[in-house]
């Protein structure tokens, strides 16, 4: 009996140790799968180092699109008109004498003649500045005698006028009327023709200079003295 008590006491001692074994050692399983780690990163994230780069040359350049060449302008130049070239004007025969001026013909008297004043002249008019009204009938027979380039033209009243050539077959002058005194007679005469003539006389007052009364007349030829 006692050698069978001394084995349960041995048994139960080793139990015991056992039990204690346990409990102090770790689980297996803790220790193995925490050192791997390391591995486990490098073959998890293997395709962190291809991502594609923000490089340029993940998207072409605008200069290597061929779109993006300038389109060149219409080099089209429309054909240049050339100016109408004049035709050379026709140089004058040699030789050729120049067209000569035509000299206006001259209808003045070349000798003594009497010409005739219309009964009443065609136009009377009076300026403006003239404070009064004036009329003289200046109809009758006129004398006119050539002298040189002028003409002597008696009126009449027995005035005589010299007139001079003022241009081609006109003549004008003016002095006093022994019929009008206190007036300044001038005295137009255009020659349209050796027998047709146009006589304008104005009469200026000695009082109002600027003032003017003028009377036109037709005239003609009424014969050679």
């Amino acid at each position: 009996m006692k050698r069978m008590g001394l084995i349960y006491v041995s048994l139960l001692v080793m139990l015991v140790a056992s039990g204690c074994t346990l409990a102090a050692t770790p689980e297996p399983t803790a220790t193995p799968t925490m050192t791997p780690e390391p591995t486990a990163t490098a073959t998890e994230m293997p395709m962190e180092t291809l991502e594609p780069s923000t490089t340029p040359t993940d998207k072409p350049t605008a200069t290597v699109k061929p779109s993006e060449t300038p389109i060149p302008t219409h080099t089209t130049v429309p054909p240049t008109v050339a100016p109408a070239t004049e035709a050379p004007s026709a140089e004058p025969t040699v030789g050729q004498p120049p067209t000569p001026t035509p000299i206006a013909a001259n209808y003045a008297p070349a000798n003594a003649q009497v010409w005739q004043l219309d009964t009443s002249p065609s136009s009377v008019t009076k300026g403006d500045v003239c404070t009064s009204d004036f009329y003289f009938d200046f109809y009758g027979l006129v004398a006119v005698t050539p002298a040189g380039d002028a003409l002597t033209w008696q009126t009449p009243t027995s005035a005589i006028y010299t007139l001079g050539l003022s241009q081609p077959n006109v003549y004008w002058g003016s002095g006093l009327s022994p019929a009008l005194p206190g007036y300044t007679i001038q005295v137009t005469v255009i020659f349209s023709g050796p027998e047709a003539a146009s006589v304008t006389y104005v009469a200026i007052p000695d009082a109002e200079p600027e003032c003017k009364h003028t009377f036109v007349y037709g005239a003609f030829k009424a014969w050679d003295a």
